[in-house]
């Protein structure tokens, strides 16, 4: 049992770990390709 909330934690962390890497590198190009402004902002939280 307490084996499984350990690997169950791991999981959470790590897909959390991965999702936020995926989200600031998606920011990065995104800002490369245009200036960012209020709006584009607006529209990155939305879609997340």
């Amino acid at each position: 049992m307490l084996l499984l909330c350990v690997t169950l934690i791991l999981c959470v962390i790590e897909h959390a770990v991965i999702l936020l890497f995926y989200i600031l590198h998606n920011a990065k190009v995104y800002h490369q390709l245009m200036p960012p402004s209020l709006a584009d902002i607006r529209l990155d939280n939305k879609l997340f």
